[in-house]
């Protein structure tokens, strides 16, 4: 593939868990540096950055902490989120989206459905009874979603199982 037309691959986590996930599946797709695709991330902030990622664009949380401007906040958050994600995955020909959570990648997917790029959203491997708030929107807006623990399917009947990282 020639440099103009190769496509980037944005990764979307956050901290923990989240972070764990992306490592062990990231660990499974050592072609795709081989075939000149680069890997983006976009994180959480306080969240460790790759090796794995050429770019790395830390963004800051979505929820504000103190209840009186909390709502502005993260209004505020979210906007510049989904701007920033925007103009990163126009600049550097993003082709796919993949995040395994946690609600950074809400505004990050909702830039990529504006570009036309396809998202995949894996659930936490934590979850097995309840979803998480980013689930119950990456469920609505993501291309894939995926989930690692059976007993989501009751949740997320169009999901699909994809056993755990």
């Amino acid at each position: 593939m020639s440099a103009s037309v190769t496509k980037s691959v944005l990764i979307v986590y956050g901290e923990g868990g989240h972070q764990s996930q992306m490592r062990r599946l990231l660990s499974r797709f050592t072609e795709l540096r081989d075939d000149g695709v680069t890997v983006i991330a976009v994180v959480e902030a306080g969240a460790d950055v790759m090796d794995d990622a050429a770019i790395t664009e830390q963004l800051q949380p979505l929820r504000a902490k103190t209840t009186s401007t909390a709502l502005i906040f993260s209004l505020m958050n979210f906007c510049r989120a989904v701007f920033t994600s925007y103009q990163l995955i126009r600049t550097h020909n993003v082709g796919f989206v993949l995040s395994t959570g946690p609600g950074i990648a809400i505004p990050v997917t909702v830039a990529a459905k504006l570009r036309g790029v396809k998202v995949s959203h894996i659930e936490t491997w934590s979850r097995f009874y309840s979803s998480s708030w980013t689930a119950r929107f990456l469920y609505l807006l993501a291309s894939d979603f995926y989930v690692q623990n059976k007993e989501l399917l009751s949740i997320f009947p169009k999901a699909t199982w994809s056993g755990r990282l």
